[in-house]
């Protein structure tokens, strides 16, 4: 049985959510439907009926309006990279619980960028999206009920949560002139941070970079494909060459893993050239 959660703004699509609910009720059942306005019960804590409801649901579907992103706050920073934000908790919750995740544009609402939204989010931007018009909405949703229908169904299982042999934060050991840094997050994201520096009779010379995005590990390989990623370099020798959070290309990369547990828990990664790099736990 299909069981589908509704995530949206009030101010911004909630005329839509109320009709999905309606046409998905019809479709699936009333109650396979969830949608916050009518779904939570007085006296509910709120945040944990929705990680629950969110958890047990096969299918999350994200309305996104012109105002999705949200207000933008006196610092310039819009609602949705507020941590307490329910729509980023909402879609963080879904790919945490790796809920699949159905974006769908409304009234021809632009997708946003990856770089203008947090990691936790950003990842809803490379799905392939429905679109749904007011103008036009019972036969758009009719087509949405007919998509919904044709995914295939969710499967639960221990598989869902392989990644626990990388979750946690690792450093590798015996750096020399690199210290290389890597954190894997239980809702599949990941973050790498590496920093080269060099002694020079000028001054030291460094260089950092950044890089986050989703992990998919499987069977002793992790696969890591970067949202974002950017580098600073700041060298003595060449004051005119140097730059601070460059943005750079994000690419895929593919590594085999090993895992060695007891006092000294240890990651050894394998990149693709065959270069062994050991990490140490950190966190």
């Amino acid at each position: 049985m299909t069981r589908i959660f509704i995530s949206y703004r009030r101010r911004d699509t909630a005329a839509v959510a109320i009709e999905l609910e309606k046409e998905l009720g019809r479709a699936f059942g009333r109650r396979k439907i969830y949608r916050d306005q009518v779904s939570l019960q007085p006296g509910q804590d709120w945040l944990r009926e929705l990680v629950r409801a969110i958890a047990s649901s096969d299918l999350l579907v994200a309305l996104i309006g012109a105002q999705w992103v949200g207000e933008t706050d006196l610092s310039g920073r819009t609602r949705i990279h507020d941590r307490r934000d329910v729509v980023r908790m909402e879609i963080a919750t879904a790919y945490a619980e790796r809920v699949p995740i159905m974006p769908v544009l409304v009234d021809r609402a632009a997708m946003p960028r990856p770089e203008d939204l947090p990691l936790s989010v950003a990842r809803l931007t490379r799905i392939n999206c429905v679109e749904l018009s007011s103008d036009t909405l019972r036969e758009d949703i009719a087509r949405l009920v007919q998509d919904v229908r044709s995914l295939p169904r969710r499967v639960r299982s221990s598989k869902e949560r392989s990644a626990d042999d990388l979750v946690g934060m690792w450093a590798s050991e015996n750096p020399g002139n690199a210290l290389l840094h890597f954190t894997f997050h239980a809702d599949g994201t990941y973050e790498y941070a590496g920093i080269l520096r060099q002694e020079r009779p000028s001054g030291s010379m460094i260089f950092e970079s950044y890089q986050a995005g989703e992990y998919f590990p499987g069977e002793g390989k992790v696969r890591l494909d970067a949202i974002h990623a950017n580098s600073s370099r700041h060298d003595p020798d060449s004051p005119e060459e140097n730059y601070v959070n460059r943005p750079e290309r994000a690419d895929e990369s593919e590594y085999v893993y090993e895992r060695s547990r007891g006092p000294a828990d240890r990651l050894i990664l394998v990149d693709r050239s065959g270069r062994r790099v050991p990490y140490r736990r950190v966190g």
